[in-house]
């Protein structure tokens, strides 16, 4: 799921990259040199491309986890990691948001949200 995930992801991550650059040098070139020219391409442009450069392995991995889900894999998952779970305290259904911490720490906080008490999802998140 992670080897798919960065594999895939980085063709459209280069693209976007190349996009936001091209709109960087477009800004620069258009805009007087000073302080809005800096915010400009060096904050915003910049800021919201690096942002949006995340999105294409985000979705291959909510995709993939999907998938999994549907499939019942992530269920039979939980049920095979619960007794080692129980060993630190939490439920088997904490081991897939802590394998997905592994590759991201975003994705793993957000699927801790199905987590049934506050407590399991404190501790699993941290």
């Amino acid at each position: 799921m992670f080897q798919l995930t960065f594999t895939l992801g980085e063709y459209p991550v280069k693209w976007i990259e190349a996009g936001v650059d091209l709109t960087a040098g477009a800004a620069a070139s258009l805009l007087p040199e000073g302080i809005l020219r800096s915010l400009a391409v060096d904050g915003v442009i910049a800021g919201v491309g690096s942002v949006v450069k995340f999105m294409p392995n985000i979705l291959i991995l909510f995709f993939c986890i999907a998938l999994f889900e549907d499939t019942g894999y992530m269920a039979r998952s939980a049920f095979l990691m619960d007794r080692i779970m129980h060993l630190i305290g939490l439920h088997g259904k904490s081991f897939i948001p802590m394998l997905m911490g592994f590759g991201c720490n975003v994705p793993a906080i957000m699927a801790a949200r199905t987590l049934e008490s506050e407590k399991d999802r404190i501790l699993t998140i941290l």
